[in-house]
């Protein structure tokens, strides 16, 4: 057995030396032209990337599953503090490669290489099939885009770019081989939500102190773009802090809800008590209506799925509920200081959903004007859609797909779901360890409400939507793989 498991781990890190060394030759000789060209203070930014690079190449051939993590950490804007567009771009001639996409289509080849060679068992899932016709449907709109429509195939590509991160799903089906890797990956993306949730909470103490404490200017461009929104509610302009990893938040939140609802060791309750807490305090930052909506409808759901202890449950959520009053209270007290009263519009943005649709006003508004604006386009263009001529990041991914890639993108989006929703219930139904009914309930709460609001607010086409959507989907593969009991009845074997 020993023998046995010291010749795959042999196996796994044989390519190591070779991948290293092409990847520093590779980077030396950009280097060095690059010093040649431009000079010395080009090349020190260069060969900061080149050192980043190498740290990158160990950790895919070590934890090839944490890549996912380090693409997550680049598409978030590192948090909101360095924007991946102020990163260096690989100009080859005919176009550009940027950091996104080496940091997404280097991982998904060396793992398909290795997959291809027999080190690593191939893996193949219900879903592979909808995802492959989409990558098929993509190539075709950009044929559209730029041989039919004449479009800029530099801008084509842009807008089309997005959807490489669906790679990311293969990346961590074909790197996740065994229980120890799923569950490390797990505690990688709690830590970088966890930060990014702290984040999002500094910045919200500090207001503007807080770019003035990061002197680089692309981490104060970072801020500026994507860090805060001022909004109009009631008539009061407030600033709104937007979370950087998206709806990552809200599943944490219910993930953390259930592994607290169960006795836990002290450690254990400490740890998920913070993560709870975090991202607690994130969905409140917000300011998203429909964040709160999701929150509210993820709730009830968690009641159903907790049937064998509603009372228990109930009397918790209440208790949780008591917790998020308090910490509304004091984040009340401190906005306070500043001419804000964030409790009251909380309340008030939430109760003023009805009003804004009926009179077609602010995002909900704006939206429902959308989608027939859209719509229209989408009639307009058939069959094959506008292609890439415009950008994707729609609230509506149904419509989305449907104006982008004409009758053939509706296919995609309800195959997808099609496929994605029984299989969840399938493997949820199945004999789970404790540990993992837990995070498949928190999950199931997420996407029962993420589904109820796909009309405004659809992860499928945005970028960091995606990458929330193919990790939910690469879980329930991952725990249909190493997380089902022999029995209904076996002992707990730690924590995820």
């Amino acid at each position: 057995m020993q023998k046995t498991a010291t010749t795959t781990r042999n196996q796994f890190t044989q390519p190591l030396p070779r991948l290293a060394g092409f990847a520093a030759l590779t980077f030396l000789c950009f280097l060095a032209s690059n010093l040649a060209v431009k000079g010395f203070q080009d090349t020190l930014s260069f060969f900061i990337v080149l050192v980043f690079g190498l740290c990158f190449v160990f950790l895919l051939a070590r934890r090839p599953e944490l890549s996912f993590c380090a693409f997550l950490l680049v598409q978030t804007d590192i948090l909101g503090l360095f924007p991946y567009e102020a990163m260096p771009v690989f100009n080859l001639g005919f176009g550009s490669v940027s950091v996104l996409d080496i940091l997404i289509l280097v991982p998904f080849a060396y793992l398909y290489w290795q997959t291809r060679t027999g080190r690593r068992e191939p893996r193949p899932t219900p879903l592979d099939g909808p995802v492959f016709y989409l990558f098929l449907i993509v190539l075709i709109g950009l044929a559209n885009s730029i041989i039919i429509d004449n479009a800029p195939y530099r801008q084509a590509i842009r807008f089309a770019r997005p959807y490489l991160n669906y790679f990311s799903f293969f990346i961590v089906i074909m790197a996740v081989q065994d229980q120890k890797t799923f569950h490390r990956l797990l505690k990688a993306v709690a830590v970088l939500v966890a930060v990014g949730c702290l984040v999002q909470t500094i910045e919200f103490l500090m207001g503007q102190n807080f770019m003035q404490i990061l002197r680089i200017p692309e981490a104060q461009m970072a801020l500026e773009r994507s860090g805060y929104r001022v909004i109009t509610i009631t008539g009061q302009q407030i600033t709104r802090f937007l979370p950087k990893t998206g709806n990552f938040a809200l599943a944490m939140f219910f993930v953390s809800l259930f592994f607290l609802l169960g006795e836990r060791p002290r450690k254990t309750r400490i740890l998920f008590s913070i993560l709870f807490s975090l991202s607690l305090i994130s969905i409140f930052l917000a300011f998203g209506r429909t964040l709160y909506l999701m929150g509210i409808a993820g709730l009830v759901v968690g009641a159903y799925l907790q049937k064998d202890h509603r009372k228990l449950y109930i009397s918790r959520i209440f208790l949780f509920f008591g917790i998020g009053i308090g910490i509304a209270a004091l984040l009340t007290l401190y906005s306070v200081s500043r001419g804000e009263n964030v409790m009251y519009l909380m309340w008030m943005r939430l109760i003023g959903i009805s009003q804004d649709i009926m009179e077609g006003r602010d995002t909900f508004g704006f939206r429902l004007w959308q989608f027939g604006e859209s719509f229209r386009r989408g009639i307009q263009n058939l069959p094959l859609g506008v292609g890439f001529r415009v950008g994707g990041e729609w609230d509506v991914g149904l419509l989305n797909f449907f104006l982008q890639f004409g009758i053939l993108g509706p296919v995609f989006y309800v195959w997808i779901l099609k496929k994605a929703i029984p299989r969840f219930l399938e493997v949820y139904r199945k004999p789970l360890s404790e540990d993992a009914r837990c995070l498949m309930k928190g999950l199931g709460c997420y996407g029962f409400s993420q589904a109820i609001v796909l009309p405004i607010q659809d992860p499928f086409p945005v970028p960091i939507g995606i990458l929330i959507v193919v990790l939910f989907l690469a879980i329930v593969e991952c725990v249909n793989r190493f997380e089902l009991l022999p029995s209904a009845q076996v002992p707990r074997n730690g924590t995820l």
